[in-house]
């Protein structure tokens, strides 16, 4: 553990190796001077090689994370000081000398300002994780000069062009929010939450095993300027890296994993690391642990394979129980097919019985209604047939009279001849 003491710097422990570098000039918004510079480096290169620190948060005291460098104390107090102006910038390389690619996780925790020179040290640590109150900006450009030191070339590796552009050449001002859309930080949460949450992303990265970790971020750090051949013989060569320095603690975190995961079932890596991958070893109660957790396992995949069975059986059942409805349906539809010519003609039948019966009723009410006096037409109508009957009554006896004469005629015949004789 650290035990210097700093005038611009502030170092301090969380109980689980978690340590706090603390930028210690709010009163100049934690603005970069020599001193500060100076400071910076020899407590990085001692927390560096310090068994007790794990991992480094790197943030800024009161309400600025940085303003950069101090134009007063770092530039304008330096002129015509030449070994002090070297001295200083020598020291100012603590970001991409020694946190750049530092051998334990480092992590930035942007909770104000972060202006200028302040994006260096953002953008060298390994993650970032800002306030959405946090300001970012680049105003090298309102003041005439580039943005400062290597800030040109590390925002146009960290950024998108466009936005890299945009933001140097305007020195427009930009919230967390935004920086976590164009990844300058890895995420943005609001002020009040955001120590917790940094310590929580924190926790999670010790849970690794610390050797995987750091050739990790070195391989991604560097195998982005170099060609395939390139990056495969350095990986190669980290692969090994990664096994001696395990060796050292008598581990081979790749054989321990392996056999957690196939042998023992202990773990999924997708949720989380294998167990005792920050100690280096399993140790007596992380294998209880884990004995624990095969048999928790074992039931939970004895419940769910019980739990398919019974899903199973039940669509099956649900299955059985459309086709038999399906089937049901159909022989209704069957039956209801063939009753409906009979129940057409029933139909039929009924509505023709209920117009005879409708019109009987009506002529019936129509009777009633008319009174007796309409009765005479009808007797007009017999008095009008009666002189047709009496002419067809004379005729008849006409010719019956004619029929008579030929037979009278005939007697008179016969009666004259008798007489001749």
């Amino acid at each position: 553990m650290l035990t210097k003491t700093y005038q611009t710097v502030k170092v301090e422990y969380e109980k689980d190796g978690i340590a706090w570098v603390i930028f210690n000039r709010p009163e100049k918004r934690n603005a970069m001077s020599p001193t500060f510079h100076a400071e910076m480096w020899d407590a990085l290169v001692r927390l560096n090689v310090d068994r007790d620190t794990k991992l480094v948060i790197l943030t800024g005291a009161g309400k600025a994370f940085s303003a950069g460098q101090d134009l007063k104390e770092y530039f304008r107090e330096l002129d015509g000081k030449p070994f002090e102006r070297a001295m200083a910038s020598h020291h100012s390389h603590w970001r991409n000398e020694v946190l750049y690619l530092y051998n334990k996780p480092t992590i930035a925790m942007v909770n104000g300002y972060c202006v200028g020179g302040g994006f260096t040290q953002t953008i060298c640590c390994d993650f970032a994780i800002a306030a959405n109150e946090a300001i970012f900006c680049l105003s090298e450009v309102n003041w005439g000069i580039l943005p400062g030191g290597m800030v040109s070339k590390m925002v146009a590796d960290t950024l998108r062009p466009r936005d890299a552009m945009m933001y140097a050449c305007t020195g427009r001002p930009f919230d967390g929010k935004e920086a976590a859309r164009i990844g300058m930080v890895n995420f943005s949460v609001p002020l009040k939450s955001l120590k917790k949450e940094t310590l929580k992303f924190a926790r999670e990265l010790l849970a690794k095993n610390p050797n995987v970790l750091r050739g990790t971020k070195h391989a991604v750090r560097l195998t982005r300027f170099m060609d395939w051949q390139e990056a495969g013989d350095y990986l190669a060569a980290k692969g090994a890296e990664i096994k001696q320095r395990d060796l050292t603690r008598g581990h081979d975190a790749y054989q321990e994993g392996i056999r957690q995961f196939i042998d023992e079932k202990a773990y999924k890596p997708v949720y989380s690391p294998y167990h005792g991958a920050a100690e280096g070893k399993a140790p007596s109660k992380v294998r209880k642990r884990a004995a624990a957790q095969r048999v928790t396992m074992k039931r939970k995949t004895a419940k769910k394979t019980t739990a398919k069975k019974s899903t199973a059986k039940k669509v099956v059942r649900k299955k059985r129980a459309v086709a038999k409805s399906a089937t049901a349906r159909k022989t209704t539809a069957r039956k209801s097919a063939a009753k409906k010519p009979a129940a057409k003609k029933t139909a039929r039948k009924s509505t023709a019985k209920k117009r005879t019966v409708a019109k009987k009723a009506t002529a019936r009410k129509t009777t009633a209604r008319k009174p007796a006096a309409k009765k005479k037409p009808a007797a007009k109508k017999t008095a009008r047939k009666a002189p047709v009957r009496k002419t067809a009554a004379k005729k008849a006896t006409a010719r019956k009279t004619t029929a008579r004469k030929p037979a009278a005629k005939k007697t008179a015949r016969k009666t004259a001849a008798r007489k001749k004789k």
